[in-house]
């Protein structure tokens, strides 16, 4: 059987597929690390914080027989967890022959939409889990039992000025589902910009025209913002943040084999793909004994818990849970 692998074959399509599709790894707020220092064989990364200043300081008064006692600097470490996945695909030439196509040249097309694809559901996944147990007061602001609970300046601002006091205005940006965009389109709450007001660093599905609510960008994801609840009750979360809260270190990146049997159906095509990859929001760390998570697992809030030490303001996002117009 014949062997060819070819690992960096995928990366300008990966980048392509960013660019295209409306995916929260393309949006600017995901930290992504291609140099993490991730042992090949680590199932945990370790990523070390310097706790601030701000949260160890104590003024202490003195006259002139006073002796400071000093306190001790400290850090923390958080643990972010490795996920590893794969998927193969084969056809055989007595396939193509029947079907009159071949598919492998399909499946190589697609694959870097569907690896994106499958890594923003992850990435989805520990969000929910984050905030079921460990954000899920400290982070959240629920407008749903509040007036009609839909979203509008109220929610946003008091969600704003509740979680955050003086940090309110250093928000950049926010994402959303596309009916909570639909909805402050409805009431006029949304201004246009155009990209290049932003910078270059912002990967925004083909779009001239920005949509930002007082300043701060909105992207629309209807995966991460996808809604709970029952037909006529949903509960929608929009996501207000500063900078890249969110993290994703790669420990290998996108790598892709092909085989092929030249024994079987006249010839067999093989191909494989592997990622190993940990997604997190910073200063939030896994604490389970177990590794190798599923999507199940890191949707579990008794997995999470925040950095020992760490001030909430240093968790740069907050959700809104509104409901939908009807």
């Amino acid at each position: 059987m014949a062997k060819t692998i070819f690992p960096a074959f995928w990366t300008p399509w990966l980048l392509e597929s960013l660019i295209r599709k409306a995916n929260i790894l393309g949006m600017g707020f995901v930290d992504i690390d291609t140099a993490a220092p991730i042992t090949k064989s680590g199932k945990v990364y370790h990523r070390p914080h310097t706790l601030n200043l701000e949260n160890i300081a104590v003024a202490n008064k003195y006259i002139a027989t006073t002796t400071l006692t000093p306190t001790q600097g400290t850090d923390s470490q958080e643990n972010i967890v490795v996920c590893h996945f794969g998927d193969a695909y084969y056809e055989t030439e007595y396939d193509n022959i029947v079907r009159g196509d071949r598919a492998m040249d399909g499946y190589r097309k697609q694959l870097a939409d569907v690896v994106n694809n499958l890594i923003q559901d992850w990435m989805c996944s520990m969000v929910k889990g984050v905030f079921a147990t460990t954000l899920a007061t400290s982070h959240t602001y629920d407008y749903t039992a509040i007036g009609d609970g839909l979203i509008g300046v109220d929610p946003i601002i008091n969600a704003c000025q509740t979680k955050l006091g003086e940090d309110m205005s250093s928000m950049t940006g926010m994402i959303m589902h596309s009916k909570i965009q639909a909805d402050m389109i409805k009431d006029s709450l949304i201004e246009y910009y155009d990209a290049a007001t932003f910078g270059s660093e912002i990967l925004y599905k083909g779009a001239k025209a920005v949509p930002t609510y007082q300043g701060m960008r909105i992207f629309v994801n209807d995966t991460l913002c996808a809604p709970t609840g029952e037909i006529g009750a949903y509960i929608y979360p929009t996501y207000v943040l500063k900078g890249q809260p969110f993290y994703l270190a790669w420990q290998r990146t996108l790598r892709t084999e092909m085989d092929r049997d030249i024994l079987t159906g006249g010839g067999k095509d093989i191909l494989a793909w592997y990622v190993d990859f940990a997604p997190a929001i910073k200063y939030v760390s896994w604490v389970h004994t177990s590794y190798d998570p599923t999507a199940a697992n890191l949707e579990t809030g008794a997995y999470w818990e925040k950095v020992s030490g760490i001030n909430d303001k240093n968790i740069p996002i907050i959700r809104i849970l509104t409901k939908g117009m009807t």
